[in-house]
């Protein structure tokens, strides 16, 4: 090789070279020559399977390895493989290799080379399989989620569900995190002052995410928005829908003073007398609010006229 190198086997036999460092264990020095014959020969018969030889034989060197040591092996390996899922988009590895490389991107926080590498995986002709769709979409919403970026989140986890089954054990997980994603972008127009909008995106999430753990929050946030703006008979269907789907949430005491508040500013004396009785009974309340409450329901059950 030294001697001879524009020789036109020079490739092959670079390969082979590769493989006998692979043999006898040389794995960093087989990786180097298994680079050296896929991307510095153009396109031969072993180009690209030198090209994978190189990422077994940096993971095989990487399982020796601990520490920074190994950080920096996997990072080769990192790089190689991306250039290898480049140049050789039909090697049947191709496509997993560009899976586990986007994977491996998120992992180490480079977000932006994360949402490439998961888009170039979305882009590949012939399309690859459902699961390695559902990998791309996770790692785009999880990329931008981490980023603050929560619209292109929510996207993202939208499309990932579309292609999961109903018994797909990750599934739980997407689901929170799509509901995670709408309800962040609800707090940050709700920040904004942009309470109608903010009202939307809570309400998106019992609509998109019914079964996810932040819908309660966002139910009742959304209520509470509704109430700052006297939106009444719009706050009172979100409660009353809050009381009937969470009856052990902490929040409920607070529920039924908004809904004594709702139902007297749309002039609905009874219903709002009947919640302010509910106050009175609540244990825990302080006695100057039980009676304060009892006094608002009489005087409501009079003005209603029973």
């Amino acid at each position: 090789l030294t001697s001879f190198p524009d020789d036109p086997d020079s490739a092959v036999t670079i390969f082979l070279l590769a493989d006998t460092l692979f043999e006898s264990k040389q794995y960093l020095d087989a990786a180097k020559e298994y680079e050296s014959a896929a991307y510095q020969y153009g396109n031969h018969e072993k180009a690209a399977a030198a090209g994978y030889a190189a990422i077994i034989a940096y993971g095989k060197q990487e399982e020796t390895l601990s520490g920074a040591a190994k950080a920096a092996v996997h990072s080769r390996s990192l790089e190689s493989s991306l250039k290898f899922a480049q140049t050789f988009p039909s090697h049947p590895e191709s496509a997993q290799v560009l899976t586990r490389a986007a994977t491996d991107l998120y992992a180490a926080r480079d977000y932006s080379r994360a949402i490439a590498a998961a888009n170039a995986l979305l882009e590949r002709m012939p399309p690859v399989d459902a699961g390695k769709l559902r990998i791309a979409w996770t790692v785009i919403g999880n990329s931008n989620f981490d980023q603050g970026v929560f619209d292109k989140a929510e996207s993202a986890y939208s499309h990932a569900q579309t292609l999961m089954p109903a018994n797909d054990p990750e599934r739980g997980v997407i689901v929170e995190r799509l509901a995670a994603s709408i309800y962040k972008q609800g707090e940050l127009r709700a920040k904004s002052g942009d309470s109608a909008a903010a009202v939307e995106d809570f309400l998106r999430v019992s609509a998109l995410a019914p079964t996810s753990k932040v819908r309660a929050n966002a139910d009742f946030d959304a209520a509470a928005l509704l109430i700052k703006d006297k939106q009444w008979d719009r706050a009172i269907l979100v409660l009353v829908g809050f009381r009937r789907n969470f009856p052990q949430s902490p929040l409920q005491a607070d529920v039924t003073r908004n809904l004594a508040v709702a139902y007297t500013e749309s002039n609905q004396p009874g219903q709002a007398a009947a919640e302010f009785e509910q106050i009175a009974q609540t244990p825990g309340e302080p006695t100057d609010v039980q009676r304060e409450a009892t006094l608002q329901a009489a005087d409501l059950y009079d003005k209603g006229g029973n």
